[in-house]
């Protein structure tokens, strides 16, 4: 894996890798997945929409004065 200027991980295709995609005409397409306790999402807003959820029962859960 390589690291781009942010930090962010991604991984790189080889040589062989890249001329056997070019030989049958493939296409490889980067997809960025969001990870929220455990799971993973494709969609930025379903990741939001788990974090809130997982945010608001874990408020539930702190003591009170708190």
């Amino acid at each position: 894996m390589k690291k781009d200027n942010r930090g962010m991980e991604y991984a790189t295709l080889t040589d062989a890798e890249a001329d056997l995609l070019r030989s049958h005409n493939i296409t490889a397409v980067t997809v960025t997945n969001f990870s929220v306790g455990g799971y993973k999402y494709t969609n930025l807003q379903d990741a939001v929409a788990a974090a809130k959820r997982r945010d608001a029962a874990n408020d539930g859960n702190r003591p009170s004065g708190h």
